[in-house]
């Protein structure tokens, strides 16, 4: 995506996740609330993000869109699809099958690598929450994608350790 934000002009965004990353209260060994993004640069007048697993693309654990301009999305947004407190906003469907942020739960011992990307856009996406995927949402961003930027994050969980000596 840098090359094609170089080549398409659009300007740079900088994206961060709350304490540089994933807490555990934002994964599934915790209460699993969405974590609060700041964004620094943003020119246009909405925004969309996509949260995804950086090994599997197209596994969704948040999108997000048509959130009128701001530089910070709070943490712990209700899951559902038509947000108006305490952001406006429209959430898709994720990796679960359900709207809003889904917790990231690599198995135990694993690490897991993620990628927010948000969007600095010039309009609002015409996009249906219950079906759109991600593909038809970055379908929907071209040519409205004004700015781009980046966060990747990773999260461990710790290996559950289980006695073989039976009773």
């Amino acid at each position: 995506m840098q090359e094609e934000q170089h080549r398409s002009g659009m300007g740079p965004l900088k994206v961060e996740v709350e304490i540089a990353g994933l807490h555990r209260e934002q994964t599934c060994e915790g209460q699993g609330f969405s974590p609060q993004v700041s964004i620094t640069g943003l020119q246009a007048g909405h925004l969309a993000l996509i949260m995804e697993d950086a090994d599997r693309p197209g596994d969704v654990y948040w999108a997000l869109w048509n959130v009128p301009h701001l530089d910070q999305i709070p943490r712990n947004l209700p899951q559902q699809a038509l947000l108006s407190s305490p952001i406006e906003g429209i959430q898709g469907r994720n990796v679960r099958g359900g709207h809003g942020y889904a917790p990231p739960c690599p198995e135990p011992g694993e690490e897991g690598h993620y990628i927010m990307r948000v969007y600095g856009l010039d309009d609002v996406l015409e996009l249906d929450p219950n079906a759109a995927t991600r593909d038809d949402m970055i379908e929907a961003m071209n040519g409205r994608a004004r700015e781009y930027g980046e966060s990747h994050m990773v999260y461990s969980r710790k290996r559950e350790w289980t006695s073989s000596y039976e009773y």
